[in-house]
This record gives C-alpha cells, structure tokens and sequence, in this order.
C-alpha cells in the first residue's frame, strides 16, 4: 500500500491535532523554534491556526499542513 502525504491549508478542525503534533515533537523542535515549548497549550494552537485564514486573506503568509492519509500531522511548511 502506497503513503499518501498531503499538503494542504490549516483548518479549524486541527486546533488539536497542532497541539497534539507540537507536544509530540517539543524536544526536538524546540531548540531552533522560540514558540516550541514544553507550556504551549490549546489556546496557542488554537491562536495560530485561526491567524493562517487571516493571514492566507492578508497575503501575507501562506502556510500549510502535511499529513498523512490518516490525517496525522507531520509537519508545517509556508
């Protein structure tokens, strides 16, 4: 069987997922992102997927999800 990987935009639906995946990976994230800590909570998630839409509008970033075919975060790109 095939992975299927997708890149695709935030959307409110993974506020838990984004906490969930930054929890999983704080240790080795955190030493090169400042945001990355061992405290960020639901609320930081939730923060920031909702600034993608305003920022996506904004053109001024344009960020993006890769997940697998099981909907699991894998990691972030913009």
């Amino acid at each position: 069987m095939k992975s299927q990987i997708q890149i695709r935009r935030y959307q409110p639906e993974d506020i838990s997922k984004v906490y969930e995946a930054v929890h999983e990976s704080v240790d080795e994230i955190s030493p090169w992102m400042d945001w990355c800590r061992a405290d960020y909570s639901r609320e930081d998630a939730k923060t920031w997927v909702e600034s993608r839409e305003t920022a996506w509008n904004a053109k001024t970033e344009f960020s993006f999800l890769i997940a697998n075919q099981h909907g699991k975060i894998l990691g972030a790109c913009g």
